[in-house]
């Protein structure tokens, strides 16, 4: 039904009209749901949906509990929207979702949104969560609480987090995460034990930040499983030692590397302080410079 501009109140009433159905799967692209009411989804409570995609919408506002009636489902896309403000009670009710895509969906070009602390406490089952490129004002020790089940976080592009130390994402700290995506988010420093709540992560993305620091191998305390590391393009200086990559013994893939056209733009240069026999970790790693 993509493209069908039928607003709020004509899917509130076709809603009704898939009550009691087998329908698994609903694509609502592009019908002008601007806002989310907490009788929108009404009808769809006695049905076993599990997939809903409501991206380009322009939606600027979900009213509290608008999702409560949707407890089998597992995917929401909401790509590509204007949300403004996410509360404790927006995702109500959705104890099975297991995917939620907020690409482009969070804020707007120049105007953030406001995310309230424990916004996806709701979603105990989550494992993909996708906040990439959209507008988020804060990321708060509280942010991501009651997230037990996620195992991949995509921020990129998103906010500006400057300096990461051991409370930045300490609301993970319960999270079984595997992969970080902090591309582009204006990280200028990263404290040592940074991310040491994450033992179990495997990939970290670093790309496109401002970084300029000595690595002295603290700020990886903790990421004993990680084996993919993707700090390239970055617009500062880094600086290596011997003992930068200590704490990541399983380490195979590491970017550190420039795009040709880089200079230009005065990307990052890489100095690398080694003594006589520099560490090197794992046997097989892969070194993209």
């Amino acid at each position: 039904m993509d493209r069908s501009n039928m607003g709020t109140l004509v899917i509130a009433k076709l809603c009704k009209e898939l009550s009691g159905t087998a329908i698994d799967a609903l694509s609502l692209r592009n019908m002008n749901l601007v806002t989310l009411t907490n009788t929108t989804f009404a009808g769809l409570q006695n049905t076993s949906l599990s997939f809903l995609d409501l991206s380009h919408n322009d939606m600027v506002k979900i009213e509290e509990g608008s999702f409560q009636w949707l407890t089998r489902l597992q995917t929401l896309i909401l790509e590509d929207n204007k949300i403004k403000h996410l509360t404790k009670d927006t995702f109500q009710g959705l104890k099975s979702l297991k995917k939620l895509q907020l690409t482009k969906a969070v804020g707007k070009s120049h105007t953030s949104a406001k995310i309230d602390d424990f916004s996806f406490q709701p979603l105990s089952a989550l494992e993909s969560l996708i906040l990439q490129n959209s507008r988020v004002q804060d990321i708060t020790k509280h942010t991501f609480t009651g997230l037990t089940s996620l195992k991949e976080l995509d921020v990129s592009w998103s906010t500006s987090l400057k300096n990461i130390n051991n409370e930045t994402l300490a609301s993970l700290a319960g999270s079984p995460l595997r992969t970080l995506n902090l591309t582009g988010t204006a990280i200028a420093q990263i404290s040592p034990g940074a991310f040491s709540v994450f033992r179990n992560l495997t990939t970290l993305f670093l790309n496109h930040n401002f970084i300029s620091q000595i690595f002295t191998g603290k700020e990886f305390e903790g990421l004993d499983q990680v084996r993919e590391l993707y700090m390239g393009n970055n617009y500062m200086k880094v600086n290596l030692s011997s003992t930068s990559f200590v704490n990541v013994p399983n380490l195979r893939v590491l970017t550190l590397g420039k795009k040709p056209y880089s200079q230009s733009f005065g990307l990052a240069s890489i100095s690398i302080q080694t003594p006589a026999q520099p560490h090197h970790p794992g046997s097989q790693q892969q070194q993209h410079c």
